[in-house]
């Protein structure tokens, strides 16, 4: 005897899997993730050659991931 079906229906089978891809995927504006990757170029470019210089920040910023990047600049406002 096998196992029973977990769904009864392609289509309810279907319906779960759209269920779980939205609760673990998000929809963004392609344009909108475009300017992103532009705007994050520009800023490593500008931040490379102050951290070879040796600023603090630029340092802290160069070669780190977007997340890092904002944390970085947070606590650097609220302890000016």
């Amino acid at each position: 005897m096998g196992r029973p079906r977990q769904y009864q229906t392609p289509a309810a089978r279907q319906a779960a899997y759209r269920e779980r891809q939205r609760a673990t995927q998000v929809l963004t504006d392609r344009h909108w993730l475009d300017q992103v990757e532009v705007s994050w170029g520009r800023l490593q470019a500008i931040v490379a050659p102050l951290a070879r210089q040796g600023d603090p920040l630029a340092c802290q910023l160069y070669r780190a991931n977007l997340v890092t990047v904002l944390e970085t600049l947070t606590i650097w406002f609220q302890t000016r």
